[in-house]
């Protein structure tokens, strides 16, 4: 037996689909400019990225590194951020797909330059685009599919990622994974498709390829229930595998020198059992519930109030439709898929099983299972498979509803209940982004450190240890206009001892050509180095040479043992 999604009677002519398809695609353009304006579009208008939310910072500076920096192998590598050692443009979130695309054209690129705001819309077009196609699988009238995708491109899960970790946003990722799953396709087709969809995930987000992964294993399921098991199979998630390692493996990866792929965490950062109804400030309607920890946020999973709707107008024809003679006839359709909702479910939630504030269960796992689970710590995002799955099995429901004017009335009222829940969140984002803003880079407002950073005798600028996230972006931010070099950066997974170690390599022989930043809290520190300070807001900038005009900072200097007994109190 066959998994049959698909409509016989929804047959159009090639440039109809065209026509619907490219209307579609003005209008949640559209609604991209309405929900965010027309600035983040502007690719030379970049304070946006450097006053907004301090990831989107990372993600930006991130990029203008990788610009900076010559061609390398792997691809994605770039030494400007984590200087002298290399690491990936995937460890700053920077879209390695279009930075890498980007990065081909830098010569013809303006300067500054960002995509951020472009691969937004994007977003919100195939987020549109593939979910009709979906939805097409089931439903007949246009007008039904139109306000159907609208649930999907106005999705909490994926508006609350789209200018935050903004590569997180690619939800029409899991939606390409899920029509893979979904429609029928050959073979041949099937591994052109996930191979695809591999080289996209990987070089989007892990976390992507991991999602896809969770799905492609629910369609080798399917195909070997419902046929004759073959070698052919397994062609298609063998592909998808081999196509993930190449592309993750071309873009640096695994060549990453200053990321530890194993952090602590798992189990913390997942998903409540209240997620799809609990609205976490996003609704007008709903009140938020409690959660178990701050860090289960990551987990937010909520539905919105429209789908939830939807959800329960179609629960009673489902209900209904449950007979013990039916499930016996169709558990080769349902089982792969409750099967990918049900390991995505599983893994969000954790072995730490949460409901509101309070612990349900918690299943005890080895050290070493854990250590390597922690590297999806973030695990209440595959929550974002089952939203997406409740989103498709409800409007499946609702094509089983004989009266055609009760499944536009009830698509209609679901996308009304929808917008209203979310016109406060959907408001704010107007709000937050559609304005002009202007980054004021406080560390660098006296001009010194911009005097110094963009002389020509300085290459490299060392920062002695780590510090506030705005301040780094700051500092990170002058040096990389001036196409120099920095030591240590924020980077996921980073190896911050690694940075600390090395900085203390390099201030032994201080070089002409190096700028070293210290804290002014460092300073009993700084003074056992022979260099010429300058201050700068809350930090030393040392030289090797004076500055003309420049009034030195006069450093306690004192004597080996007092030093020793000072930097001992200070970092031990």
């Amino acid at each position: 037996m066959k998994m049959r999604f698909k409509n016989e009677h929804n047959k159009n002519l090639p440039y109809q689909d065209i026509l619907f398809y490219t209307a579609s695609a003005i209008v949640y353009a559209l609604i991209f400019c309405k929900v965010y304006g027309i600035h983040v579009l502007n690719p030379t208008y970049v304070d946006w990225l450097m006053t907004g939310d301090r990831d989107l910072t990372q993600h930006y500076l991130g990029w203008l590194s990788f610009r900076n920096s010559p061609w390398m192998f792997p691809i994605g590598m770039t030494t400007e951020l984590t200087y002298p050692f290399k690491t990936s443009v995937i460890f700053t979130d920077s879209i390695p797909l279009f930075a890498v695309l980007f990065k081909t054209f830098r010569f013809l690129l303006p300067k500054p330059f960002q995509y951020f705001g472009i691969w937004g819309l994007l977003c919100f077009i195939l987020q549109g685009v593939i979910s009709e196609k979906i939805l097409k699988q089931f439903l007949n009238s246009k007008i039904q599919i139109f306000i159907a995708s609208l649930l999907f491109v106005i999705s909490p899960i994926m508006l609350r990622k789209m200018f935050i970790h903004t590569a997180l946003a690619a939800h029409w990722l899991l939606l390409l994974g899920l029509y893979a799953f979904i429609k029928e396709f050959s073979i041949k087709k099937q591994c052109i498709l996930w191979t695809l969809i591999a080289v996209l995930s990987s070089s989007t987000h892990i976390f992507f390829v991991a999602m896809n992964g969770f799905i492609i294993a629910g369609l080798t399921l399917k195909m070997l229930l419902n046929n004759k098991p073959e070698k052919k199979d397994f062609y298609p998630i063998i592909l998808y595998l081999t196509s993930s390692v190449v592309t993750i493996a071309l873009l640096g990866g695994f060549s990453n020198e200053t990321s530890q792929a194993a952090a602590e965490g798992w189990g913390i950062s997942n998903m409540n059992l209240n997620a799809f109804f609990n609205p976490l400030g996003w609704s007008y309607f709903l009140k938020p519930l409690p959660k178990m920890s701050p860090s289960q946020e990551v987990g937010f999973a909520y539905l919105g109030l429209g789908t939830l709707f939807l959800i329960f107008a179609t629960l009673s024809h489902t209900l209904s439709a449950l007979t013990v003679k039916k499930i016996a006839c169709t558990w080769k359709i349902w089982v792969p898929f409750l099967f990918v909702f049900a390991e995505a479910f599983c893994f969000a939630i954790t072995n730490n099983i949460t409901f509101n504030d309070k612990i349900v269960c918690h299943i005890p796992l080895s050290p070493i299972i854990e250590k390597y689970l922690s590297t999806f710590r973030a695990s209440g995002r595959f929550s974002w498979i089952c939203v997406y799955m409740l989103m498709i099995y409800s409007t499946k429901r609702l094509s089983l509803i004989s009266q055609k004017t009760i499944q536009v009335g009830l698509l209609f009222l679901a996308l009304l209940v929808h917008l209203c829940d979310l016109h406060p969140s959907l408001k704010y984002f107007n709000d937050t982004f559609n304005q002009i803003k202007t980054y004021q880079n406080e560390i660098a407002e006296n001009d010194i450190l911009n005097e110094i950073v963009s002389d020509e005798a300085i290459s490299n600028v060392y920062i002695a240890s780590d510090v506030i996230r705005n301040d780094l972006f700051a500092i990170a931010s002058v040096t990389l206009k001036n196409k120099k070099k920095l030591n240590r950066f924020y980077i996921s997974h980073g190896k911050d001892d690694l940075f600390n170690k090395k900085f203390d390599e390099i201030i032994q022989e201080p070089k002409e050509s190096d700028l070293y930043i210290f804290r002014t809290r460092e300073e009993p520190r700084a003074s056992f180095y022979n260099l010429h300070f300058y201050l700068a807001g809350d930090y030393l900038l040392g030289t090797v040479k004076a500055l003309p005009n420049r009034d030195e900072y006069e450093i306690s200097r004192n004597d080996s043992s007092e030093i020793s007994s000072e930097i001992d109190a200070l970092f031990f």
